[in-house]
């Protein structure tokens, strides 16, 4: 596969989120978890985390996480991180609270406690696309689409199942954000 190049000028100055219905996903393997989710969840808000079993989400394994939601959304405990997911950022994320990854991922993690809270409160699943300009340094891809799902018992949301798709770039050694490698 030809390495993936970040060229600065080509990116807008500051980092795009667009909301998008569940229809409007188009990645497989993002597709593939909310559709799986919206079975399982049936006519209910959502389902339990017992009902959602990830290895039922074959390819898209790679392209989960496992979010376990703290104290109903003061922190969240990241459980478990695919493959994709973790190139996709220069740091671990496995096992760790988002709370502990601020200092590395400063622009990152409040968009991230954002969404996650919103999808908290409202039990609704949020999708997005995601176009990432020069104020977000911190990662490794240009673009994404993800959807965030709640999953819980009743009306309380007790983990977050997010499925991303990343454009990854190729990142060297001693490259500054923008460089053209």
């Amino acid at each position: 596969m030809p390495p993936r190049y970040r060229v600065k000028y080509l990116y807008p100055e500051r980092t795009i989120f667009t909301e998008v219905p569940l229809a409007d996903l188009h990645e497989t393997a993002v597709r593939l978890g909310a559709m799986q989710w919206l079975q399982i969840r049936g006519g209910r808000k959502f389902p339990s985390r017992e009902e959602f079993d990830i290895r039922d989400v074959g390819s898209a394994l790679a392209n989960i996480s496992l979010i376990q939601v703290i104290d109903g959304g003061t922190d969240f405990l990241i459980r478990v991180v695919g493959d994709e997911v973790r190139r996709a950022y220069p740091v671990r994320l496995n096992g760790r609270l988002l709370s502990e990854l601020y200092a590395e991922l400063p622009k990152t993690v409040p968009r991230w406690r954002a969404a996650f809270r919103k999808v908290v409160e409202t039990g609704e699943p949020l999708s997005m696309h995601i176009q990432v300009g020069s104020d977000m340094p911190e990662v490794r891809y240009s673009y994404a689409e993800a959807v965030c799902l709640p999953l819980g018992t009743a009306d309380r949301v007790k983990y977050l199942m997010t499925f991303a798709s990343h454009a990854l770039e190729l990142i060297e050694e001693g490259a500054g954000s923008g460089d053209l490698l």
